[in-house]
């Protein structure tokens, strides 16, 4: 049995409320309102109507309640109070008006002007992340507890260091059950000049903002193909190394990223690919010292090397005739190991009613109470271990020659090299 206040605490929508109440009566789960002491249901005609009527009327006030919160926060915003949470830079104090108020924190606006400064001078986000890191200085963010590219690109972007207040910009919205947003256009947003809270420069803004221009102006947006390079398929989004992602460093236990470095003799150097620990690149050694570079391919070629290995099928096949054996020897288990579970579920169910009768004849003594709680548990359990025998995807013959010959060809592509790997795969 599920208890709520109301029908509003299952849900405010009169679409999916009582969906969720069908699905929830379904599973074998009575609902019950303890303000109104009746069932949540729709097991009849008044029931159905009485829980359809309430969830319209719950959504009608959750949609007038947000529109109270839009307009209480318009007005927050427009006397230049605080709509949100607390801003790297400003501390938030409450004034006699009773609204929230920010106010420079001097100690914090100093690092954002160091921010803004190194920028324009041409110290890029990481560059700038391994400098705030190495001189200890504490993240705008809990977190890891240092400073990330990330980090410093969202301070030079956000306009309330040079005294602009903008509010409006984004909606909480709901899609298929799920909370996201999205980005109002800008005549809806509202844009007021806060003079007390300018940390930085007009000037030093503004060439932020031409170098920020510049750098995304400097390099083509499109390639040949006509696609944008910002936001690219899921056809580009395929890795151009083979563990990037998965392995990780022994140190900090961030994750091993691609990179290229300049390699070979003078006058005949190139690029060539390189692992390296990502906290250590973008992050600098304050963060992480392991500063450990492993060229790409050879790195690649020991990994596949050492899978082929273990796909050989000398030492392959004992592995899978095992495996056959155990997952042929389970689904002729299955029925006997069923038809013992049953027979168990209802010797409990009988067991069950007669501790329930001796209970309501006054015999509920501790030993009876304790063993009703354990025979429900274990009917419990047999449910769960019953629910695993429903008749799921079938699934095909296991072959032991067609599986050595699967293996023999995934050894040729891994001998193939990486890009093949991952073809295959």
């Amino acid at each position: 049995m599920v208890i709520v206040s109301e029908l509003s605490r299952i849900g405010r929508d009169t679409v999916r409320t009582p969906h969720a109440i069908m699905r929830i009566e379904e599973a074998g789960v009575e609902i019950r309102s303890y303000l109104s002491d009746a069932p949540i249901s729709l097991a009849d005609e008044t029931s159905e109507i009485h829980t359809i009527f309430n969830s319209l009327a719950a959504s009608f006030e959750r949609r007038r309640a947000r529109q109270r919160t839009y307009d209480a926060l318009r007005r927050r915003a427009e006397a230049g109070a605080v709509t949100g949470g607390r801003v790297f830079g400003y501390r938030n104090e409450r004034n006699g008006s009773g609204y929230v108020h920010r106010v420079i924190d001097e100690t914090e606006a100093a690092i954002v002007r160091r921010i803004f400064t190194l920028y324009p001078e041409g110290d890029g986000l990481t560059r700038i992340a391994k400098r705030l890191n190495a001189d200890g200085i504490q993240a705008a963010r809990s977190g890891t507890g240092s400073w990330a590219p990330t980090a410093i690109r969202e301070i030079l972007r956000r306009p309330l260091y040079a005294g602009r207040v903008v509010w409006n910009k984004s909606q909480k919205v709901t899609r298929q059950g799920t909370r996201g947003q999205r980005q109002r256009p800008a005549t809806e947003w509202l844009e007021r000049e806060a003079p007390a809270l300018r940390i930085v420069s007009e000037p030093l803004w503004d060439a932020v903002e031409r170098r920020r221009v510049r750098a995304a102006t400097t390099h083509a947006s499109q390639t040949r193909d006509g696609l944008r390079r910002s936001r690219p398929p899921g056809s580009d989004l395929r890795s151009p190394s083979l563990l990037g992602g998965l392995a990780q460093c022994a140190v900090c236990g961030s994750s091993l990223t691609s990179m290229t470095r300049p390699y070979g003799p003078a006058g005949h150097r190139r690029r060539v690919a390189i692992y390296g620990c990502a906290y250590h690149q973008k992050r600098g050694p304050a963060v992480c010292t392991n500063a450990v570079v492993i060229r790409q391919d050879r790195l690649d070629s020991a990994v596949l090397a050492a899978v082929a290995e273990a796909l050989d099928e000398r030492a392959l096949a004992p592995l899978v005739a095992r495996a056959i054996e155990r997952a042929e020897r389970r689904g002729a288990e299955a029925p006997e190991r069923r038809q013992a579970l049953e027979r168990e579920r209802a010797a409990i169910a009988t067991a069950v009613r007669h501790l329930l009768d001796a209970i309501k004849h006054g015999q509920a003594t501790e030993t009876l109470l304790g063993e009703l709680a354990g025979q429900e548990a274990r009917a419990k359990a047999i449910e769960r271990e019953l629910a695993a025998f429903e008749p799921g995807p079938r699934l095909v013959a296991l072959d032991r020659k067609q599986l050595a010959a699967l293996a023999r060809v995934l050894r040729g592509e891994l001998a193939a090299g990486p890009q093949r790997v991952r073809c295959f795969i």
